[in-house]
């Protein structure tokens, strides 16, 4: 990361480095594929060529590229992470909610729900189709405008532990939308460990 200076700052200077990502080679995409294969993340599907279960003739990178289109993480690799730091740092820097608020990390939160109004999840297109990705992507964009909507935090509480018991009865789980909200709490708190 550039030496910058603010929040903000850091965001657009701590942009992961296409000079490093390409680094990644065949031993790292090997250890990449066995963790995912070891993780089975439901509705994994297969491939013919550079499959998860089998050694990859290609860079980590290169192997993401081909799932990029159907994929928000391996679309992460393929475009230097962009979502991370066009979508996931800048709604946890507008958070509305303060850190010690009564639905846990503020910041956390309104990342996640970035995340999950803005882009169909993956896993669940995995498991369900795109067409179920989609509508839960409307789900949380219509829950998200909902909760902002909504000053008294205990309603609010009460109105998110409700849509998530809702999603949970229908089996939908938007774990992609959760490793990036991970990811992108992780560059924060990087960047504002660097920053001092």
């Amino acid at each position: 990361m550039g030496r910058c200076h603010g929040r903000r700052a850091s965001w657009r200077c701590g942009r992961v480095s296409h000079g490093s990502l390409p680094r990644l080679d065949a031993a790292d995409a090997r250890q990449s594929f066995a963790a995912i294969a070891h993780a089975n993340p439901g509705g994994l599907g297969s491939r013919p060529d550079n499959d998860v279960r089998s050694p990859p003739a290609i860079g980590l990178v290169a192997a993401m590229a081909l799932a990029a289109e159907v994929d928000l993480v391996a679309r992460q690799y393929r475009d230097g992470f962009r979502d991370i730091f066009d979508v996931g740092l800048p709604a946890g820097d507008s958070a509305a909610w303060a850190t010690g608020y009564a639905l846990g990390d503020g910041p956390a939160l309104a990342i996640y729900l970035a995340f999950a109004s803005k882009f169909p999840d993956s896993h669940i297109a995995r498991k369900y189709g795109t067409e179920t990705a989609e509508a839960c992507r409307e789900r949380f964009e219509s829950f998200s405008n909902f909760l902002n909507d909504i000053a008294d935090p205990q309603k609010q509480l009460a109105a998110a532990l409700a849509f998530d018991a809702e999603l949970k009865r229908q089996g939908r789980n938007p774990g992609t939308s959760a490793d990036l909200t991970v990811a992108a709490l992780f560059v924060r708190n990087l960047a504002e460990a660097r920053a001092g």
